[in-house]
């Protein structure tokens, strides 16, 4: 699927910390979700695969940070880090990684990835990936809010990102 994105597709994270990331570590993505926002312009790109993910996840459980594909460059990793968002899980589901080089450490276990089997996570813990491979790595990366939460608390986190985006 990525074959037919538009180089201009693949961005950074948007804000100034998220852009010296991205580009320290290799990683970028075609956002589909950012803050609750759907970006129109990416979603018309692959417009079956973002409805997949509305009908497979659903509406009311995406969370507030990412609906992304996501590309970490050849020979690039993310150092360990904690995401701070304990009420949110991650989908990292690989769509293509050619070879055995890559994976996400995650509190100290190393999870190779395989094409098409999804790993989810709690990112509060320390997390970290690597891409040992000659070529980049593409990812499927799902936010959505923890299945502990209420509705009445989902909404409130809506609201408070909202507030503190400005979207």
């Amino acid at each position: 699927a990525e074959q037919s994105l538009p180089p201009s597709a693949w961005t950074p994270f948007a804000t100034k910390k998220g852009l010296a990331f991205s580009l320290a570590t290799g990683w970028s993505h075609v956002a589909f979700v950012d803050n609750f926002k759907i970006l129109k312009r990416n979603v018309e790109l692959l417009p079956n695969t973002f409805r997949i993910i509305r009908e497979v996840v659903g509406d009311d459980l995406l969370g507030p940070r990412h609906v992304a594909i996501a590309r970490q460059n050849a020979h690039t990793g993310i150092p360990a880090h904690s995401d701070n968002f304990n009420y949110m899980l991650t989908l990292h589901l690989p769509i293509r990684c050619s070879c055995t080089g890559v994976g996400i450490t995650i509190n100290g276990t190393y999870y190779k990835y395989e094409e098409g089997t999804p790993l989810v996570m709690d990112t509060t813990f320390p997390h970290a990936t690597i891409n040992e491979c000659e070529s980049d790595a593409i990812i499927l990366l799902v936010d959505f809010f923890h299945s502990d939460l209420t509705l009445d608390e989902r909404e409130a986190l809506r609201l408070f990102w909202k507030f503190n985006s400005g979207i």
